[in-house]
């Protein structure tokens, strides 16, 4: 490579600056080797805050969905005293299925729901009108045959009541069942409380299952419609959406119903990332939902959980953030010394170079590309380096504690590349300003 003093450096600004630059870090192996450690370090150090940072949001989002019940989880919707009609049942189910889908489609792993009366007076067939009556509820389950084992007979069949004689084919819990003297075949006569006696329904028991223990993999009607203690005192009666909304609701007029959608979700998945985006779509969602149907219910915890998180760590992410720039000020000032030893040591260098016609310029953008060679590759691995210090913390307390001894859990955000890419031009401007400040000698000033 020469220099003109008209044209500057000549034999172009590319591999000939890269392989001289790299024929000057290979002169000073030392101090290059010191320059290279402190720009890994400013890097690593600055690239481990988001990293660290997101560990220990994920490590505290796990345990909170951890300590809370699968099931409450869960996205439940609650209408109350809706008209037995399938077109407005329908377009409820429609506003709830489409305002859940678009604020947590990526969690939705399933959908049930479920229909239930009121109260309904009932009396076995024969048995005369002032004789002592029991307190019942029909009901419907979209997905009952999946969820529950049939202990005899079989379950209630869309259109049975024609096989019947008329009668509404129902299937009784087993325990209950067996609490109230009922078997298969028995017939019973059902009576709407807030109606007379020329709007009884008859109805009979087809079949009797064992409901699931996973109180998750029950539709949870026990929480939304019925309360565990109640089932001592009414009976519920399972039968198919069809009849309840088909020959129940003709026999008992003016019959409202309520219904409960019930999306499963599965959050294993779920990272802090993106549960503070999935938090703040569900806070939307129960807005909306609560201006299209007035009255409805939630009973989710998932919303308030992830809202709580959200503002539990914002503080500590600002303070840690604030060490760690301390921390990479310190290294940088490092670097900032070893560089100003490095340009000292190549004055004559710098200055042979101005006496072959280079400007301050030319050999400022040689000391740029050289301190580029140093820097590049600490911002390719100062984040790898981050994530292998932040998941040794899991051996230390108290990290150990919670994961039992185990590496921390890491991911590396896309922060943590923009924060190395920050570093890596500090450490560059770092040494760039002492080597600048070197371009001015000559070989007089030098001598």
């Amino acid at each position: 490579m020469r220099f003109r003093p008209d044209r500057g450096l000549s034999g172009g600004l590319t591999s000939e600056i890269i392989r001289l630059g790299l024929r000057r870090v290979a002169s000073a192996p030392r101090l290059s080797a010191v320059l290279l450690i402190g720009s890994l370090l400013a890097v690593a150090l600055a690239a481990s805050a988001p990293i660290f940072i997101e560990a220990v949001r994920d490590l505290g989002l796990r345990q909170i969905l951890r300590d809370a019940e699968p099931d409450e989880l869960d996205l439940r919707f609650l209408q109350n005293g809706l008209a037995a009609d399938r077109t407005a049942i329908d377009e409820v189910r429609e506003v709830l299925a489409s305002e859940a889908s678009e604020a947590a489609s990526e969690l939705i792993v399933g959908d049930t729901f479920a229909l239930r009366t009121g109260g309904y007076i009932v009396r076995t067939a024969g048995q005369p009108e002032d004789a002592e009556t029991l307190n019942g509820t029909f009901a419907a389950q979209s997905d009952l045959s999946e969820r529950v084992e049939l202990s005899e007979g079989r379950l209630p069949q869309p259109g049975g009541a024609d096989n019947t004689g008329g009668a509404i084919e129902i299937a009784l819990e087993r325990g209950q069942a067996a609490a109230f003297g009922l078997q298969v075949g028995d017939e019973l006569v059902a009576q709407p409380f807030w109606l007379g006696t020329p709007a009884e329904s008859r109805a009979v028991i087809v079949g009797l299952f064992e409901p699931p223990d996973d109180a998750r993999a029950w539709s949870t009607l026990d929480v939304g419609f019925l309360p565990i203690s109640a089932r001592e005192t009414e009976l519920r009666f399972w039968t198919t959406q069809d009849d309840l909304l088909g020959r129940l609701a003709e026999q008992s007029p003016t019959l409202r119903v309520a219904l409960l959608q019930h999306f499963q979700l599965d959050i294993s998945g779920l990272v802090a990332e993106t549960a503070e985006a999935a938090g703040a779509r569900l806070e939307i969602m129960e807005t909306r939902i609560a201006q299209q149907l007035p009255g409805v219910g939630q009973t989710s915890e998932l919303t308030e959980l992830l809202t709580r998180f959200r503002e539990r760590f914002r503080f500590a992410q600002g303070t840690l953030m604030m060490v760690v720039l301390q921390l990479v000020g310190a290294v940088l000032v490092y670097s900032v010394i070893a560089a100003a030893m490095l340009a000292e040591q190549r004055t004559e260098d710098t200055a042979w170079l101005r006496s072959r016609g280079a400007r301050r310029r030319d050999i400022a953008l040689l000391h740029i590309v050289e301190a580029a060679l140093l820097t590049a590759p600490a911002v390719v691995l100062g984040p790898l380096i981050g994530m292998g210090l932040v998941s040794l913390l899991g051996l230390v307390p108290p990290f150990d504690e919670a994961l039992g001894g185990g590496l921390l859990p890491v991911r590396l955000p896309a922060l943590a590349w923009y924060v190395a890419l920050g570093a890596g031009a500090l450490a560059l401007l770092a040494q760039a300003i002492p080597a600048y400040r070197a371009t001015g000698q000559t070989i007089v000033t030098t001598r």
